[in-house]
């Protein structure tokens, strides 16, 4: 029996009486919709198909004999993509030099795109009338970012009418238009990771000074004012700033160099910062997609009332594309066997048995960490490992904990209660740790 004619009678037995009123269009219509999605899902198994057999073809001619064909394997896995990014095989400590630094190669240039395509602002357009419920699916799958909003809301609430009209947006835009319509704000303390929430709001009082055009959207919040009558060198003016982040990011680090802060007022005067050497930096939870800083400026005459322009650069560091390992049979394994894959080697150091536990031992060393492991560590303890058995059951680990680390490496104890000799264990990690640089403007913002 097809896929197709399994789902088919499992569809008929549940759902018998609603089919027998169809009229034979509407059957038919249904049939053949079921079917094109049942196609189009096995002609996209089929084109990865493909794509995974090329990859095993080329990745074996990287160490023909003939230089030539080991050439023109390198540039033809390049020509085929990001895709191939799923394929390649890591190298181990058997790979020759050469085919080595042939993978590294074609890693380099697929990483590359695909960071430059990953960290690109979206234009997204929406035009026409849509429930809520439907415009806040319609701009999650426009955008590749989760959208909810809360379980317990009335569906009628949901299934209200809107008008929406844009083109081109970037997503905090997008989302800014489409909450507006629908009387609703984001509530990032009720998110889940990697996710932001909708929920009820009544209009703004006033519009906030906000930049909504990247990845990142930076809105200010409070400005405040102290005067030190004691030390008049501690006077300053700090402007609190919200960054948000789209749902689909996860950054690691972020922050605001003061050297690339300029603050312009009404006057067209520079407001000179107080320390211009100074980094402003926020720790990242995972579970709250946003920060604030504050931006402190020097106190301005009474005359000035307001901020024109407050230029800033915003630093952030984000995890790459992750990438994931096997090692089967961990008790065969030495410790110290080692598997890499662009810019991340991934070590297994052995296990030991502690009591009723088994601690298995990880070490993740990275090419470039760009100072992501000096501090908020979390992101690293969140890379997923899991043991699998012999008939495929997974076991997660009870708990973990640190087992060292360096400039550019990080090891972990995962403490399992099954003995891991004779499973597989399969992880992910970020195969990179990528820097990008997000410009921000911030306008007419009113002083105390």
């Amino acid at each position: 029996m097809s896929p197709f004619s399994h789902r088919f009678k499992s569809n008929w037995s549940i759902s018998f009486v609603s089919f027998r009123k169809l009229s034979s269009i509407a059957w038919f219509a249904i049939f053949v919709a079921v079917f094109i999605a049942d196609a189009s899902a096995q002609t996209r198994q089929q084109d990865d198909m493909k794509v995974a057999t090329r990859v095993a073809e080329l990745q074996i001619q990287l160490e023909d004999a003939n230089l030539a064909k080991r050439e023109a394997a390198e540039k033809e896995l390049i020509s085929l993509g990001s895709a191939v990014l799923d394929y390649l095989e890591p190298v181990t400590d058997d790979t020759s030099t050469e085919t080595i630094e042939r993978i590294g190669r074609v890693r380099k240039a697929l990483e590359s795109a695909a960071v430059e395509a990953f960290t690109k602002p979206q234009k997204i357009s929406m035009r026409g009338s849509f429930t809520i419920k439907e415009a806040i699916d319609t701009l999650a799958k426009k955008s590749n970012n989760k959208i909810v909003f809360p379980e317990g809301l009335e569906q009628a609430a949901v299934a209200k009418k809107i008008d929406l009209d844009f083109e081109d947006l970037p997503f905090w835009r997008a989302v800014d238009e489409l909450s507006k319509k629908a009387s609703m704000k984001v509530d990032t303390f009720s998110s889940q990771p990697g996710e932001i929430m909708l929920v009820p709001a009544e209009p703004k009082a006033r519009e906030l000074p906000v930049d909504s055009s990247g990845i990142f959207q930076a809105t200010v919040l409070q400005i405040s004012a102290t005067r030190n009558l004691d030390n008049p060198a501690l006077n300053y003016c700090g402007v609190r700033i919200r960054i948000r982040w789209e749902p689909r990011l996860a950054p690691i680090l972020l922050s605001l160099p003061a050297s690339k802060i300029k603050v312009v007022d009404e006057f067209d005067e520079v407001i000179k910062l107080p320390n211009p050497d100074a980094v402003l930096s926020a720790g990242v939870q995972p579970e709250i997609p946003e920060v604030e800083m504050v931006v402190p400026i020097g106190l301005v005459d009474r005359q000035v009332e307001n901020i024109s322009e407050l230029h800033a650069t915003l630093q952030a560091t984000l995890p790459g594309r992750s990438e994931s390992f096997e090692f089967k049979k961990i008790g065969r394994l030495k410790a110290g066997f080692r598997q890499s894959k662009a810019g991340v080697s991934v070590s297994y150091e052995g296990f030991e048995k502690n009591e009723d536990l088994y601690g298995v031992k990880m070490k993740y060393t990275f090419d470039q960490a760009g100072g992501a492991l000096d501090s908020h560590l979390s992101w690293v303890y969140e890379n997923p490992l899991h043991l699998v058995d012999r008939d495929g059951k997974k076991y997660t680990a009870l708990t973990k904990e640190s087992a060292g680390r360096t400039e550019n490496s990080v090891a972990i104890r995962y403490y399992f209660p099954v003995d891991p000799a004779p499973m597989n264990l399969r992880c992910e990690t970020p195969a990179a740790i990528v820097s990008t640089e997000v410009k921000l403007l911030l306008r007419d913002i009113p002083l105390p």
